[in-house]
Formats: structure tokens, sequence, C-alpha cells
């Protein structure tokens, strides 16, 4: 939130900015001053095999080629590393075990020398409190021939979680040393373990090394994804290295060999990038080879240009941990490029969050579709808050400026009510296999506009509420402000709403997830500057300032529930079974009582992902035919409550079947016939789950067809609200007037906006 008012720029300005940048990208200068137009060119490389090494059981710490041969690594406990060499067929050439020193902890870098000796820099334990990093030359068959200390302790500097290696083009080294959840730092030592410089990168960050040997960061530009060489002898950025691709999930570095300075994946392609001419080849398509989205590869060339991948995931194999690697070979020829997607029409699908249904959806959609092909633009640059805003900003920009893509997943729903969208009903309404009435009414209502049209849906959902025992929801009957406000008077406990709700979530509940209680989103309109609000606040001063648990299931708050130390509990359902687990934990004494409004409690709907079709786009019939796959029975459907209601009475069904014993076991009192019951196991306490009863689902279908209400998002409105909320808690206003100060300043932001 720290960078809020960015959004609040006039949108002209926005606008401007936003050709700016691309008229900017359209002629990019590159490190030698000479003006290039980015060129973006296709390869198209084909996974020709892929092959399942079974005789790996332990994760693989990194790979590259040798001699037309690849070449990988893994620890072995603590005792060493194992060195793998590979034909390109797959088969081992060569194993090759290294004893590591006393007090071995981690292998940071491996390197094959010309003559094919291995040289390695690892982390060391010196079992004096101190934390070393060694280098270690070892023959061909593994036989140490020296070994060297670059730096004696690395303990003090706070933590010795050591994510890599990378030498510099000097020769010194740079080890990126994991600091805390947000910040990373880069230390530059030199042979004799001289501290020479640092640098502080965020977690977002990639680093590479480049094949002259600078090291260079991923970075945000305003909107733009960029590389910077870090400067050491300053502490801070050097040159630019400006890239198109919107995203930078990973940087991989090349040798010599290769054309490439360094590949790029932004998360729907494997890039190959060239410093001197700024030229960018899209190399693998990662949905078009078969996977749903980038993962964790290590990622190197082999001989003839031909590209591995090296992938290594955990299992879970009869209770105990072991891992699964996999080699995937992907080769270019001359015909790759004369393939049938190039014959295709390309319709673009963008947002800042893609599930994995969605992707695999895509996936089969491009296979069985003749005449299109769906592509992803990813809004995305990174996890962070201020790349979430700017992606954000850069889809609402694209859909304004008539740039947006043809099929848009719009996870925050911010462009809900806009008319960018088109009308989904005139589809349904058409569609042989669709109705309206197949899907849960209220659901359908809360994503519609205030003239009855559907500019987005889902496929799933879940929904936010508030519990509280049978007892507390008659006193609350109905859940309004005041209401809640006469109960927390009354009501004599440290827990009031449980350990996730603090102040800040209660005032931005009241705001976005209350159905136009204090502002009318369809209008944009503020009721902020009432007693209402002023009973908001108030019940907030009561609240933690900091949230100090979870949203989802926590049997402590439930457990203050039911023995009267807790009033209410936030809390997002998130499927049927679900429901009915907290009906048999609870023995059905504790309900749901919806979300505070001026009118009373009204639970929430939270869509999944919420899914639909630019106004603009010229392939709105084929944008259909893709939306309507999850629409569909047949849609695949992972998690939350299904908004087909065939779909969810299936699911119920299911709860409602009794599973019975088939055989009798006397011993145990167990007669065949009877049911069984499922088993959960709470704080020690076995807790027997039987089949859903009649009354337990008509309770949770009441819930469903209840919830119309949406949560809605503005952040400016919230930083304008943060503002002004703080200056109330720390004492330098009271409610009333703080009431009446965020009225008018929510009320002058939205008269700027009409």
């Amino acid at each position: 939130m720290e960078r809020i008012k960015k959004l609040q720029i006039v949108l002209i300005t926005v606008i401007l900015i936003f050709c700016l940048v691309s008229c900017a990208n359209d002629g990019e200068t590159n490190k030698d001053g000479n003006n290039h137009t980015p060129l973006i060119t296709d390869k198209n490389y084909k996974l020709i095999e892929e092959i399942q090494l079974y005789d790996i059981h332990n994760p693989v710490n990194g790979a590259k080629s040798y001699n037309e041969n690849i070449v990988f690594w893994y620890e072995e406990f603590s005792s060493g590393i194992k060195v793998v060499k590979l034909s390109p067929d797959g088969n081992v050439v060569q194993t090759v075990s290294i004893k590591m020193p006393d007090g071995f902890m981690q292998i940071l870098e491996l390197f094959i020398t010309d003559t094919g000796e291995y040289e390695i820099i690892a982390t060391v334990n010196k079992f004096n409190g101190t934390v070393a990093i060694i280098k270690g030359i070892y023959s061909q068959t593994g036989d140490e021939i020296t070994t060297q200390i670059l730096v004696n302790d690395i303990s003090h500097f706070n933590n010795t979680t050591i994510d890599r290696a990378l030498f510099t083009d000097d020769g010194n080294i740079a080890l990126l040393i994991w600091n805390d959840e947000y910040s990373n730092i880069l230390f530059l030592f030199n042979n004799y373990g001289e501290l020479l410089g640092q640098f502080i990168l965020n977690p977002n960050q990639c680093i590479v090394r480049l094949k002259d040997g600078r090291l260079a960061v991923s970075y945000m530009d305003g909107n733009i994804s960029t590389l910077r060489i870090i400067d050491f002898s300053i502490s801070s950025y050097g040159e630019t290295l400006h890239l198109t691709v919107s995203n930078i999930n990973r940087l991989f570095p090349t040798d010599d060999s290769q054309l490439y300075d360094l590949l790029v994946d932004d998360g729907n392609f494997l890039i190959g990038y060239i410093l001197e001419t700024g030229e960018q080849v899209r190399l693998i398509n990662w949905m078009d080879a078969g996977f749903i989205k980038s993962e964790d590869w290590i990622i190197g060339f082999l001989f003839n240009d031909n590209i591995f991948l090296l992938n290594t995931m955990p299992l879970l194999n009869e209770g105990y941990l072991t891992w699964s690697s996999t080699l995937y070979l992907f080769s270019y020829t001359s015909d790759s490029d004369s393939t049938d997607a190039e014959q295709k029409v390309i319709i673009t699908l963008g947002g800042i969050w893609f599930s994995d249904e969605i992707r695999r959806e895509i996936i089969n959609f491009n296979n069985e579709n003749h005449e299109y092909k769906i592509e992803i633009r990813d809004y995305l640059d990174s996890g962070s808050m201020d790349a979430w805003i700017a992606g954000e900003l850069r889809l609402y920009t694209d859909m304004i400026t008539g740039r947006g893509p043809d099929i848009i997943i719009d996870t925050g729903h911010n462009l809900i009510n806009h008319n960018y969208l088109v009308d989904l009903y005139s589809f349904i309404d058409d569609d042989s296999k669709l109705k309206r009435t197949d899907f849960f009414h209220s659901i359908l209502q809360s994503l519609e506009t205030p003239e009855g049209k559907l500019p987005l849906i889902t496929n799933a959902f879940m929904i936010q509420t508030m519990l509280a025992t049978n007892e507390n929801a008659y006193k609350l009957d109905p859940l309004t402000f005041a209401n809640l406000l006469q109960l927390l008077n009354e009501f004599d406990s440290l827990y009031l709403a449980g350990d996730y709700m603090s102040r800040e979530l209660l005032i931005e509940n009241a705001i976005f997830a209350s159905d136009n209680s204090f502002i009318n989103w369809d209008t944009k309109n503020a009721f902020i500057d009432t007693d209402a609000f002023i009973n908001v606040l108030e019940i907030a001063s009561r609240l933690p300032e900091k949230e100090d648990g979870i949203i989802y299931f926590d049997y402590s708050n439930i457990s203050r529930l039911l023995s009267g130390r807790q009033l209410l509990h936030q809390y997002i359902l998130m499927n049927p079974e679900e429901f009915h687990n907290l009906q048999a934990i609870a023995q059905g004494a504790i309900v749901s009582v919806g979300m505070p409004t001026l009118s009373g409690g009204q639970e929430l709907v939270i869509p999944r992902e919420g899914i639909g079709i630019n106004i603009g786009s010229p392939h709105q019939e084929a944008a259909w035919s893709f939306i309507r796959r999850f629409l569909l029975p047949e849609g695949e459907l992972n998690i939350g409550f299904p908004i087909r209601i065939d779909k969810y009475e299936e699911l119920i069904d299911v709860l409602m079947t009794p599973n019975l014993w088939l055989e009798d076991v006397p011993e145990f009192g167990i007669v065949a016939g009877e049911e069984r019951p499922r088993e959960i196991i709470l704080d020690g306490e076995t807790i027997n789950i039987y089949a859903m009863t009649v009354k337990e689902a008509a309770a949770l279908r009441e819930i469903i067809d209840m919830a119309s209400i949406r949560v809605r998002s503005d952040r400016a409105v919230w930083a304008i609200v943060q503002e002004d909320i703080h200056a109330y808690f720390n004492g330098i206003r009271d409610a009333a007037n703080t009431a009446r100060i965020m009225q008018s300043r929510v009320q002058i932001y939205f008269d700027e906006q009409k």
C-alpha cells in the first residue's frame, strides 16, 4: 500500500505515460548507444523426449552440459556430493562420488574446468560456531586435489542460508545470502576472503551472471521489466539493459559457446536474449510443450543447439519422502517453425493470476481447436504488492485504450462496473447446452451490474461469513453494526472476534464487504459520515492492532466460540465438505450469521476467479467457446463450491451417502452394514464424521441462496481510509470528526473520477 497514491493519477496522465513508455520500447537504445528496434522472433523448440531418472532419489542441486553430456549433481546427506554424467538419451555415462570436508553443509556452485576437473564452492561448519566458504578442486574420479578457504567466517552476516555463489569477471566471488522475508544481500569477496562490497535485493528480484562476468538483476522500471547491472563500487545499480518482456520469473546463464547472452523465463516462454542487438528469441512456449506453467527448472544447452530441462520434485512414497527427477530434451529443426499453430488465429487471455485449471484448459483448447490458439498475457511481474498494483494498472490501461486482451481473468473484479466487458448473458441465452437456471441465481446476481448485465462469470466460489454460537446469533439478529457494538459492550473477554480480526480488517470489511453500507459502488457516492460508521470505529478500537491467526479453519477459535470466550469468528467456507466437518465438530452449536451490514448479516460471495470477454475483441465467439468449457457439466473444478447446481448436488449426494462397514469385526464391536464414520483429529481428539443430514444440507443451501454480496476493491479509497483511521487510533481525532473528514475525502476522489 505504500505507493498507493500512484493509482490516483488522472486518467489522461496514465494514458500519456503508458504511451510514452510504449514508444520508448519501440526504439530501444542498447549499451553502445545505437538505436535498435527490438526484434522478437520464434524458434519453436519442440519436446522430443521425456526421461525419468529412476535412480535419483535426492533433490538435484544443479546441472550443465559438458562434452556433449549432461552433468548434474546432488548432495548425499552431509558427507559429500554425487556427480552424474548422462548422455543425451538419458543413459548414465559416469557417476562420481566426491567426499567433502568434515562439517560439509551445502553446495553453492559446481564448475567443470576445461580438463574435466570439478571446482566446487560450498559451506562448511567449523564446529566452533562459525561457517566458512571453501573452494575445492577434485579430479575426474572425485579425488581431492586442493581445498582452500575463501571466506573464513560468514556467521557474522546474521544468517548462514546462502542461495548461491557467482564468480564475477575479475575472479571475485559473490554470495547471495537470504536475509529475511523482505530482502536478500549480495556480498562480494576477493580470493583472500576480504569483503569488497554488498548489495541489497528484494526477494522477488532474479540474479544472473552474464557471459562477460558481470552480474545483472531483474528490476521494475515503472511498469517495465528491465535488467540492471550491479555496480559494487557504489553498492548500487549501474547500466540498464532493457527487455521487452512484461515479466521476469527467472534468469538463466549461458556459456561462451551459445549465441544468447542469457535466458529469460517470463512465465509463458523461455526467451534467448542477445545484449548487443536487443534481439529476443522465444525458444519454448511452455503450454505448447504441455506444461501448465513454467517450473523451477534447471535449464541448459546441449550440443547442436538442443535444450535440456531438469526438474526434481518431492514425493511421499509409503510415508517416506523421496524425490523424482525428470529430464526433458528439446530440439530445433528447420521445419519447427512451420507448424499448424502459426496458421491459427491468436486470441489473448490476460490477467495477473492464472489458476492451474485455466492453464490446463488453455492447453486442451489449443490442442483441440484448429482455428484459434490462446496465448497468455501475464500482467504480474512478481509476487510483491507493488507488482500486483502495477499489473492491475497496466491491465486497466490496456482495456481503456483498446489494447486489452480478448479474454480477461479478473481476480479482483476491478473491471466489473466498467463497460469494457461483454454481457455474458447474451452468450448463455443463445447456448444450446447452457441456461441461466443451471447456476445459482444468488451467485450470478452478485456478479451482475446494476443494469442486470453479467460482465464476468466464475465456475467456483467461496463464502465469507461470521460464525457464532446459536445463543449469540439470536442476540445479534439482525447483525448490524449497532447491535454488534451493543453486544460487545456486554461481552467480557479478550477474544471478541478471533485472532484474525484486527482493527483495519474490520474497517476494510465495513467499507468493501458490507453491501454498499457506506459506499454505493455503483453510483460512487459515500455515506461514511453516519452513526453507523462511528459504531464501526468504536468496535474497531476494541480489536487487536494486528491480526494473529488465519482466516481458514482454526480450532482454537472454534473452541473459544463453543466455550463462550469468543463472540464471533470470521470464516471462509471453502467447499461443502468443510461445512459438513464444521457442523460435526461443533455438534450443530455454531451457525453462520453473515457479515455485518446496515440491514443485517449477509454472506459474502468470493468468486474463485472471474472470467470475461473484452467488448472490443474481434474474436468474441472464440473467446466464449473457451469460457463455456468451464461452465459445462464436464468442466474441471478443484477448489470451491461449484456454481452449477447439478455439480453442487453431486457433491452433496456424496456427503449424504453413508460409508458402511462391509464385514463384522467382533473384537472392535463392528457390525457389517453399520455406518463407518470418517475420522479427523483436532488437538489430539478424534472426531467422527458421519454422513451429512438433511438438516445440514438444507442449512448450507440456505447460506448459498442468501449469499448475494461481493467484495469491492479500490486501492485509492483504502489509502484514504487508512490515513484517517490511523489519526483516530492515535488519538488525533475523535470518531465523529474521523467519519466527517473521511466522507469528504472519499467523495472528492469519486467526484474527480466521474
